[in-house]
């Protein structure tokens, strides 16, 4: 597994425990991991509406669960 990958695993855990299971599979089930520098973590979305709907709704969400998996010196960048 990719350093990018187990970092987006802690994340995902993280997150889905605190959103709603519907949250879940509409917004995060889908998103993937890219090759990531040690400041970045690069996300790949499904489609421009969930990169929009996480970098608006979820982004402090995401950005604590980095945070507590001890990775809060990375910037989240999703492509699609």
């Amino acid at each position: 597994m990719s350093e990018s990958a187990d970092v987006w695993t802690k994340v995902t855990l993280s997150l889905r425990s605190q959103l709603a299971e519907s949250v879940w599979f509409s917004t995060f089930q889908d998103v993937a991991p890219l090759d990531s520098d040690p400041g970045t973590l690069r996300l790949l979305a499904p489609s421009a509406y969930v990169r929009d709907r996480i970098l608006s709704r979820y982004l402090p969400l995401v950005n604590a669960a980095l945070e507590d998996a001890g990775e809060g010196n990375r910037t989240v960048e999703i492509d699609v």
